[in-house]
Order: structure tokens, then sequence, then C-alpha cells
């Protein structure tokens, strides 16, 4: 079992030490055109969560399921960290992003249905499984790494979701504790993100950080519904905002011939700030 106080004290070891070496190892996040922010800032928060959660998952075992999504989730992570750095193209990325989703699906995190409702009985998936948890995967992927526009938005959307797993599951189930876990971490880089731009502290998620994030939260979705019996018209609540915006913007971008790919304006977090 491991200790409470490793447990508080750990994030903070691995995330200031991290944030603060960014400058030398050139992990920053540089004013462009598109961009919000004005000085070049620290991109390292999606590191900090990811190491702190590879490291409790290897040094304790507390659920076999949520440390196989968060192992399957390094290649998440890897891609969107080289992505910060050099600008992947979206068909990379899309390529190496779809291979932990079939990985795990493959290996248990598969959805034979949706949920039973009462007038229209089991919606049963048959043969379009795969495609359908493959692609939900990946909208959900996409739309958390489009809500991270401005500072706090996806964290906070993150922290919901976590908070609202936790009080769907008995809480006497071990995994809680290492939802709690994930929830500390997000919380301490919730603070550390809406730091002044000018602080020594303040950091961004990164791609590494949003990617893994919508890779985590959608498969403790399936996780929840397959193990815990969790109707997926409870669970979809987690993420409906980022979903939301994700097929908004895609169809406004279609409309007016704009390239889907590219970014822009369109999200709602942008026309709210405005």
């Amino acid at each position: 079992m491991l200790d409470k106080i490793f447990i508080i004290l750990l994030f903070p070891i691995i995330a200031i030490p991290l944030i603060l070496l960014s400058p030398k190892l050139n992990l920053l996040d540089f004013p462009k055109k598109n961009k919000i922010h004005k000085n070049k800032i620290p991109n390292v928060l999606g590191a900090a969560i990811y190491i702190y959660l590879f490291i409790l998952v290897t040094v304790d075992e507390i659920s076999f399921s949520i440390e196989a999504i968060i192992a399957y989730g390094s290649l998440i992570f890897f891609i969107g960290f080289l992505d910060d750095r050099v600008e992947l193209t979206p068909g990379v990325k899309l390529f190496f992003i779809s291979v932990p989703i079939i990985s795990l699906i493959l290996n248990g995190f598969d959805l034979k249905d949706i949920g039973n409702y009462e007038y229209i009985n089991v919606i049963s998936l048959g043969k379009f499984s795969f495609i359908f948890v493959l692609l939900a995967s990946l909208v959900v992927i996409n739309a958390f790494n489009y809500i991270d526009g401005i500072d706090g938005l996806n964290l906070s959307i993150s922290i919901s979701a976590i908070l609202y797993f936790i009080f769907l599951s008995d809480q006497d189930d071990q995994y809680v504790k290492l939802l709690i876990y994930i929830l500390y971490a997000l919380i301490i880089s919730f603070f550390l993100n809406l730091l002044p731009a000018k602080s020594s502290f303040k950091s961004f998620l990164g791609n590494s950080g949003s990617l893994f994030l919508g890779f985590l939260i959608s498969f403790l979705m399936i996780f929840l519904y397959k193990n815990e019996n969790i109707h997926p018209s409870l669970l979809i609540w987690s993420c409906w905002l980022p979903v939301y915006d994700f097929l908004r913007v895609t169809i406004i971008r279609i409309y007016k011939k704009k390239n889907v790919l590219k970014k822009d304006d369109e999200h709602l977090h942008y026309k709210i700030l405005k």
C-alpha cells in the first residue's frame, strides 16, 4: 500500500522541477498567431501527470484495468509530447493514436452494446462494435485536444469528469482510490495552469496532456460500463462539452468549406472569451 504522504508529495516533486527546467530544455509553448498567450510558457503539465500516474501504477497494484489504460496511454502521451515539439501532421498523429486504442479494444475494452433502454431495449452493436469504439474514442480524444484553448478549461472538464466517475462508483471499490489519485494530480495542475503568465511555476498541459486525458476518460467510461454496470447514458455526460464543441466546429468548417483540420477561432471557448 502506498503511503499517503508519498502520494501527496510525489506530484509536486515531479511537476515543479519539470516546469523550472523547461526553459533550459526548450519545453515551451511559443506565442503564435492563433494563440492567446504572449509569453513563452512551459507545456509540461501533461508530462508531469503521466509520470506521476506511471509511477503510482508501477509501485502499487490497485486496478489492473485502469493500469492497462495508463500503460497503453504511454504512446498517446509520447505522440502528444512529440507533437508539442515538432507539430506532427494530422495523419501521423491519427495513426499513432489509433494503435493503443486498437490494442485496448483487442484486450477486452470492446463493447457489445451501448446499454438497455426502456422502450427500445438493448442497443446491440454487433459487427459494428470495433469500428464504433475506435471512432468514438478518436472523437473523445480529439475533442479534449480541441478544448485545450484557454487556461484551465481542459483541466476543469477533466476534474469534473473524474469527480463524476467517483460519484457514480461504489466507494468501496479499490479502483476509486486510483481515481482519487488522478483527481489530486489534476487539481494541482489546474492551479498551476491558472497562474499568471509571468509566474515561474505556470505551465500548460500541452498536447501530451490533452490527448492523454481524452484517452484516459474515453476508456474509463468503457471500464465503468463493462465492470461496474454504470449506464452509458450517465457516463456520456462527463464529456458532453468537448464532444459538442468538436462536432460543432467540424460542421462549421465543412459548411464554410474550410480545412477541417486547420486551427481557427470557431471554438465555443473563443466565442465566449470574445
